[in-house]
């Protein structure tokens, strides 16, 4: 659903303008809603309540059920909400309820026409039904949004947040405001990705609504944040970011099961993230030895993983198989990266093999403990 104070199409064009803006003309309203035919809001259905003294949506599904059709008499729905009631006393409400897109008001005909909105509000209400949050706000000073035709796809501006889901804290903060919207609810966006306590940058993001998971083919960066126990002025959880950060990663986000969109089941597995590539883990920040670990000949490469519950994981969920290539310090090899709590970052100690390491080429041999965190290679 697309609610828009306007949608202009010229019609030798392949491209549908929604909410087109002209330059230094008056272009009232800034912004358009999308929204999903799934969204549900509780808060919204008790607003909703406040507006009668019974629930206008719940009577509204009665009455419908009762009348055996969608379209309706004003006149009897409002003496179904109260017998002492005609269509003057309900007039505000049923414009409400035709600005929030639930129902069709003819005026003249004192007809009203319920939308499948209606239903799936009252389902959803007592967890009859499955829902999402997907609503999206264009605030844009251009056109919001352009309708591709051939493409069928809806390249839309203005958008500062999409959120895709409220229970496992999933959101998503789109480069330069802008997405693509495709066929059934499928979003591509590139930009900033936040589930649990993780988030992602990168681009090549694509949303699958019915898989419910967000498929990303570049992940610049992978940041982890890990519980502390403690919680700030609000009452939140307090949660500190790792030291280190898993780069140039591909995978796919989770967010929950695709027939717990509403998340009203809780799964601890979800959110969780599955990399189907290598990624990488490197040390040339400056404040690691003056940054002589260059990052083109000394990194630790991750082996593909799973990372489930970014939600709430614990320290021991942070554990990496891969192998670490150290230049020409010593052969390259088997390793796992671990929290490292004296820095928080990631890395490991282990022993070389009973007959040592060669090292610096054949130059030298190695026998003893090394390792690894951002205190340096040691």
């Amino acid at each position: 659903n697309i609610y828009s104070d306007k949608v202009s199409w010229k019609l030798d064009s392949d491209s549908i303008s929604i909410n087109e803006k002209k330059f230094n003309v008056g272009n009232g309203n800034q912004k358009v809603m999308v929204e999903s035919v799934h969204f549900f809001d509780s808060q919204e259905w008790r607003r909703i309540q406040a507006l009668s003294s019974k629930h206008p949506l719940a009577e509204l599904v009665r009455y419908s059920n009762q009348e055996g059709g969608l379209s309706l008499d004003a006149n009897k729905y409002a003496k179904f909400l109260n017998p002492k009631w005609d269509v003057s006393n309900i007039q505000s409400l049923l414009y409400e309820l035709v600005k929030m897109g639930f129902i069709n008001y003819y005026h003249d005909r004192k007809l009203l026409e319920v939308k499948d909105k209606v239903f799936h509000y009252a389902a959803a209400s007592q967890d009859k039904a499955d829902y999402d949050v997907i609503r999206l706000t264009s605030d844009a000073k251009g056109t919001n949004a352009f309708f591709d035709i051939k493409q069928k796809e809806i390249k839309t501006g203005g958008i500062k947040v999409l959120e895709l889901s409220a229970t496992q804290k999933v959101a998503a903060k789109p480069i330069n405001d802008e997405i693509i919207l495709k066929q059934n609810r499928d979003i591509d966006f590139d930009g900033k990705l936040f589930a649990g306590y993780s988030n992602f940058l990168g681009k090549d993001f694509s949303f699958n609504y019915d898989k419910f998971h967000v498929e990303m083919d570049s992940i610049r960066y992978f940041d982890l944040f890990l519980l502390t126990g403690e919680m700030d002025k609000k009452g939140q959880p307090l949660a500190e970011s790792l030291a280190s950060r898993i780069e140039h990663a591909s995978g796919i986000l989770l967010i929950d099961g695709p027939e717990n969109k509403s998340g009203k089941d809780e799964i601890p597995l979800f959110p969780s993230f599955e990399s189907k590539a290598p990624s990488y883990v490197y040390y040339d920040d400056k404040s690691i030895r003056g940054g002589c670990y260059y990052r083109d000949s000394f990194y630790f490469e991750l082996d593909p993983f799973s990372f489930v519950s970014l939600d709430q994981f614990n320290k021991e969920a942070l554990s990496f198989k891969g192998t670490m290539v150290s230049s020409t310090i010593f052969p390259d090899f088997k390793e796992t990266l671990l929290l490292q709590e004296d820095d928080f970052s990631l890395g490991f100690t282990t022993n070389s093999p009973a007959e040592g390491w060669s090292n610096y080429l054949g130059k030298g041999h190695f026998k003893g403990e090394v390792s690894l965190s951002n205190n340096g290679f040691l």
